[in-house]
């Protein structure tokens, strides 16, 4: 299991491997491995993900939409907003209810 959200600077991977460099990790917690990648070293590989976003990857998930899912996962307050900042731009999403 790989997923990838390819950004303009730096790449976000979690996984169920740990297949990167150490100085990439970023944490092991409940069997997955975060890592973030310099997208210049993630365009020389072949990496076959799960799924994908981002501005350098061939997306199959609209970046808002794989946002807004994420922070589902987690235990947000009922009215929260969750911001995504990037090098080139900003993605946000808020929840009401």
């Amino acid at each position: 299991m790989l997923y990838l959200d390819a950004g303009t600077t730096y790449s976000k991977i979690i996984t169920d491997k740990n297949c990167f460099d150490e100085q990439f990790l970023i944490c092991n917690k409940n069997d997955l491995f975060y890592y973030i990648l310099p997208s210049s070293l993630i365009k020389s590989m072949e990496l076959k993900p799960d799924a994908c976003c981002g501005h350098m990857s061939e997306a199959n998930e609209n970046e808002i939409i794989a946002l807004a899912k994420g922070a589902q996962k987690h235990d947000i307050e009922k009215d929260a907003t969750v911001l995504d900042l990037g090098s080139r731009d900003a993605k946000w999403i808020r929840f009401k209810d």
